[in-house]
Order: C-alpha cells, then sequence, then structure tokens
C-alpha cells in the first residue's frame, strides 16, 4: 500500500505525513518511516488499543511512535478518534508497545477465561468466582471484559475474534528475537483454535478448549 507499485509513496506531496495505525512489527515500522523520509515527509507509528465499542465512541487508545513535535502537529486531528495518546518513543516504539500490549491482554483473557471454566467443572457458582476476583488479584479491565460471558454468555464484552487473537500472537514471533517461555508455550493453541471456531470469540475458545 505505501510501496508498492501505485502505492501512497508515489503521490505523496512533500511535508506530508504518514501515520499507520496498524499493528506491526517494529522493524517494519522503521523501514517504511525511511521510505517515507527518503521521499520528503514524515512517519508516525500509531497502532490503536481498545474495542469497537471505544473505535464508535471515538474513544480509543494510540500508542504513538515517532519525532514528539511531529505527534503535537497531528495531535488534533487524532483526537478526533483517540480519548488517550500517548507519545511511547522514536519510530518503532508505539508497535513495540502494542505487541507488549496484545502480549499481556490476551494472556490475562486466556488464564481468566481458563480458570473460569476449571471453575464451572468443579463446582464454584459463576457470580462467587467474578466477585472474589474483582476483590482480589485477579480484578481489571480483563474480567470486565469477559464476565458477561461468564455469568450470562453473553458474548459482547469482548469483541475479538479467535482470528484475530492468532494474528496478534503470531506477529510476535520474529520479535522479540527470544519471546518469554509462556508466549512461545501459547502459539500452537492459536491454529488449531482458529480451525475449530474462526470466528469465535476468544471467550469461547478457552472455555471449550
Amino acid at each position: 500500500m505505501l510501496t508498492g507499485a501505485g502505492g501512497v509513496l508515489e503521490g505523496l506531496r512533500p511535508g506530508s505525513v504518514v501515520i499507520d495505525c496498524s499493528t506491526a512489527i517494529p522493524s517494519s515500522s522503521i523501514r517504511m518511516a525511511q521510505a517515507v523520509e527518503k521521499a520528503g515527509s514524515r512517519f508516525l507509528d500509531a497502532p490503536m488499543t481498545r474495542t469497537p465499542k471505544e473505535a464508535a465512541e471515538g474513544r480509543l487508545n494510540l500508542l504513538v511512535g515517532g519525532d514528539a513535535a511531529v505527534l503535537e502537529e497531528c495531535r488534533p486531528l487524532l483526537r478526533c478518534f483517540a480519548e488517550n495518546i500517548t507519545h511511547m518513543g522514536p519510530v518503532g516504539a508505539g508497535h513495540s508497545m502494542k505487541l507488549l500490549h496484545n502480549y499481556v491482554s490476551l494472556g490475562m483473557v486466556t488464564l481468566l477465561s481458563e480458570a473460569a471454566a476449571c471453575a464451572e467443572r468443579n463446582g464454584v457458582a459463576a457470580d462467587a468466582f467474578v466477585d472474589v476476583l474483582a476483590k482480589g488479584g485477579g480484578g481489571g479491565i480483563a474480567l470486565e471484559r469477559i464476565k458477561p460471558y461468564v455469568l450470562a454468555r453473553e458474548t459482547s464484552g469482548l469483541r475479538f475474534s479467535i482470528a484475530n487473537a492468532r494474528k496478534d500472537w503470531t506477529t510476535t514471533t520474529p520479535w522479540p528475537p527470544t519471546p518469554a517461555p509462556r508466549a512461545t508455550s501459547r502459539r500452537p493453541c492459536w491454529p488449531r483454535s482458529k480451525a475449530r471456531w474462526p470466528r469465535a470469540a476468544t471467550t469461547r475458545w478457552c472455555r471449550n478448549w
């Protein structure tokens, strides 16, 4: 889209700013920034977090890598759809933080969902399970997002498919160079899960795994 034949670079005016809001490998962000700068323009990597609900409300989080002055220039535009805009550092730092964010958030959702399934199998009431975790070390955004499913099989709290989870998880394969053992152990689960429930919610996969 950016560097290919008929891509953005061919029509990019000098002095423009290219803002990449995708989820990507940081090294690719650096390569794209170099290509944009060679064309006389500037580049920010600004991946997003939060859910479709916040997207519809214009309340996404942006994790921005690039020159701080360029970010300040673009901040009024980004405010149109983002509530929290955090400067992470140089180009690539935004995508680095996005991968770390997904690494943590997917891991927490998986852990909580497996615990919920275990609780159900062992006769622990769903409402008591949620209440105890919320008042202790298991409380937080991940629990709040899976709570509707745990209590009432309502999937609207976590509108994130297994296909998306697998995409984000496997994006970390080449980064960092030496991933944590737990992350490595989880990766084989995603291809099998996607094949079984390609569009299922992440919480559904975890309950049925």
